[in-house]
């Protein structure tokens, strides 16, 4: 008997060893559920080894495109941590940030801007669309410039799997007066809308020509159509959460499903659900109701502080679930109840204002979590009741074990 027991110990300490040696690598074999950091944070910070292998337990990140001068070692010692990460450029598209951009790549672009580049009103004042930067005008060479940069500074270098477009409008009268067509009035908001998307137009087709069809190109703030031809998706920032309506809710999550199926190249979408600025990273709610709408689709799904502040490193319960291939697409079980049956379990969101009970048609077992054990107590249930707003990912339980 004694003996029985050591072997059972050791048999534990050998997997607990293989499990914790090949945290890695089981991303590479097993279909867990996707996540992204939104991490505008280089230099000494991404140095820091808890920071690489916080960041390698991603599948994707978006990091600042002075990390290839400030980090060039980042690269490759987070890929021999997770050889399948997707690591994007954060690229602006129309500010310029006096403050902290100093990389030698920064100032390069910086040397080669023209003073006919930036934006203006009709009475020549410049235009910020972001607090403390100064806007860039895209009905000017920038555009084309920005385009070649990308190519030229950016790919080339090898770091880099795509990038991530930033600060996307199909818009621009939001602003005030503005002098896009730069003749030295201010355009009616019609004519600086219509030119703006243009622009921005111009600006994928461009960038995407040169590229070629490998690189990943995303955006960040509109999901227009003309754009979808040339991008392979967008992030959803401050996406719909549990302080939305459900009118709200239905509506951004339309937008995301049909743009991933509108866009000619492999679709990657990154859903941000944030904490509006609060930092309360324990509202699991709030979390949850991100995640589970991020799986009614294919996206990437990241959780974080805020519009002030891109640089966490949080992580949860749900983010460790291997559910596999998507089984249906997504159903609805009753007016703003949605759920998607997946290989190994299934997500249910209840995108309403009201607690909801929903009956599963068979056994699931919840998470076996360490964060809120309320929700994810590992429990075995035929129903679940959801609180509005809320989500929840089910496990199919192990019928049986054959030769362990």
């Amino acid at each position: 008997m004694k003996h029985r027991v050591l072997i059972l110990i050791l048999c534990a300490i050998i997997v607990t060893t293989a499990l914790t040696q090949s945290a890695y690598a089981l991303r590479d074999t097993h279909p867990f559920v996707r996540t992204a950091n939104y991490f505008l944070l280089s230099g000494e910070k991404l140095n820091q080894p808890e920071t690489v292998h916080a960041l390698a337990l991603f599948d994707l990140i978006v990091i600042p495109l002075e990390a290839q001068d400030y980090n060039p070692t980042f690269f490759s010692t987070i890929r021999e941590l997770n050889k399948n990460i997707i690591i994007l450029a954060y690229v602006p598209t129309v500010s310029w940030n006096d403050l902290y951009w100093f990389s030698p790549t920064q100032k390069k672009l910086y040397n080669d801007l023209q003073q006919d580049w930036w934006l203006k009103d009709g009475n020549g004042k410049q235009i910020s669309v972001w607090p403390g930067t100064r806007a860039l005008n895209l009905n000017s060479g920038w555009s084309t410039y920005l385009a070649t940069f990308v190519q030229d500074q950016v790919l080339s270098t090898g770091y880099w799997d795509g990038i991530f477009y930033d600060e996307v409008q199909d818009s621009i009268s939001w602003v005030g007066n503005v002098d896009v067509n730069r003749d030295g009035t201010n355009d009616s908001a019609t004519d600086a809308d219509k030119l703006w998307e243009q622009k921005y137009t111009d600006l994928f087709s461009h960038t995407r020509s040169l590229v070629g069809d490998k690189p990943i190109i995303i955006t960040n703030g509109s999901s227009k159509t003309v754009f979808a031809k040339f991008v392979n998706g967008r992030m959803f920032e401050s996406f719909p959460s549990s302080s939305s309506s459900l009118s709200d809710w239905s509506s951004s999550t339309n937008d995301y499903l049909s743009n991933e199926k509108a866009v000619s190249y492999d679709p990657v979408s990154i859903i941000n659900v944030n904490t509006d600025n609060t930092g309360n990273k324990n509202d699991f709610q709030k979390m949850r109701f991100g995640i589970t709408t991020t799986l009614l689709g294919n996206g990437y799904f990241g959780f974080d502080f805020g519009t002030q502040n891109h640089s966490q490193l949080w992580t949860y319960d749900e983010y460790k679930t291997t559910l596999g291939k998507a089984k249906d697409e997504i159903a609805k079980v009753a007016q703003g109840i949605w759920q998607r049956n997946f290989e190994q379990g299934k997500v249910i969101v209840n995108a309403t204002s009201n607690l909801q009970t929903i009956n599963l048609n068979g056994d699931f077992e919840k998470i076996h979590g360490t964060q809120d054990m309320s929700m994810n107590d590992g429990s075995i249930v035929s129903e679940i009741t959801l609180a509005a707003k809320d989500g929840i990912i089910l496990l199919r339980p192990i019928e049986r074990i054959e030769n362990a």
